[in-house]
């Protein structure tokens, strides 16, 4: 019996190291996620916008490094952006400084990690992204937490001593797998965690994640 398509993904990886994407393409290559991904790869910011105006078809989403040889990855995003909006883009980068960050989101990018973000990261990175969310890694949804805005949260009672550990690594910027290696549990256990304290904070995304364990008193000294 022959097996179903699964939907397809088309991703553009724009990184001037050849290493980091050959690692990307050969992880969504072979991760198993429902979907396949065709991979085309850019190594400076000519090279992405050529496949972004002229691909047939388009890429679904880029991998935008920030510092892309040429014009510069926000430069990038934003001309991709203005021509090709239907093309979503997450900010990819080793730099995980605020302007960055802010340089990125306001080019229209939907999004940012650092490089040494786990596989299965990213891929929800990349299906929240198109989607129609936004994500970021949970170090850089710290450096942009904005203390004075007001977060719905329920009582602290509400999470389960494992929610509130594993929102206690969130708050440290630690991984999915790092959370799993600490507590001796699977990836795909510590997503289910993760996936039952957003329903029960109302929030979703890791800024918002650590903007209502803020407002809870969790990691504050």
């Amino acid at each position: 019996m022959r097996k179903p398509e699964l939907p397809v993904i088309r991703v553009l990886i724009a990184d001037d190291h050849r290493l980091l994407r050959a690692g990307v393409r050969a992880t969504l290559e072979s991760i198993s996620a429902g979907v396949q991904f065709i991979i085309e790869e850019a190594e400076s910011t000519e090279d992405a916008m050529r496949v972004a105006f002229h691909a047939v078809p388009l890429p679904d989403i880029i991998l935008m490094d920030y510092k892309l040889p040429g014009r510069g990855g926000p430069t990038a995003t934003r001309l991709i952006r203005e021509r090709k909006p239907i093309i979503k883009i997450l900010g990819i980068s080793s730099y995980d400084e605020r302007s960055a960050v802010e340089e990125m989101r306001k080019a229209g990018a939907s999004g940012y990690v650092l490089k040494n973000i786990g596989p299965d990261t990213l891929v929800t990175a990349i299906k929240t992204v198109l989607a129609g969310g936004i994500y970021y890694s949970n170090e850089i949804a710290l450096k942009l937490i904005d203390h004075s805005q007001q977060v719905p949260a329920p009582p602290d009672k509400s999470l389960t001593r494992r929610e509130r550990e594993i929102l206690e690594m969130i708050m440290l910027g630690k991984t999915n797998r790092q959370i799993a290696s600490a507590i001796h549990r699977s990836v795909k256990t510590v997503g289910k965690h993760r996936e039952n304290i957003g329903r029960k904070l109302g929030t979703h995304t890791a800024v918002d994640l650590v903007r209502a364990a803020h407002k809870m008193g969790i990691g504050k000294s």
